[in-house]
């Protein structure tokens, strides 16, 4: 079992991982979590995004590895200003997210 954590100045993202094996290239499963705020549009938004993502982490060496994976996603947003009808838009959205990942062992 494995936590990530990361973070920019968009939001931050965490993700439980479970791999087949715990060393070694392996298979993996993981529930991800994401916070962001964000202007697409010109527009303030911020939201919540869930999955889930199956993998593969491969070993580049000892002590580093590399994480790629795909899945579902389901999107919770709302903007916190008018959009150019005078609304604030909200709504869920169903999108597949996608991880690739470099990590150092410890």
């Amino acid at each position: 079992i494995s936590l990530k954590i990361l973070g920019n100045n968009k939001g931050i993202a965490t993700a439980l991982s479970y791999h087949l094996a715990p060393a070694g290239n392996t298979p993996y499963a993981s529930i991800v979590a994401t916070w962001y705020k964000d202007d697409p549009h010109g527009i303030d938004e911020r939201g919540w995004i869930y999955g889930a993502l199956v993998g593969y982490r491969m070993y580049l060496t000892e002590k580093l590895d590399v994480c790629i994976g795909l899945g579902p996603s389901f999107i919770r947003y709302h903007q916190t200003e008018p959009n150019r009808s005078g609304k604030k838009d909200r709504g869920t959205k169903f999108r597949m997210i996608s991880e690739f990942s470099i990590g150092f062992l410890f």
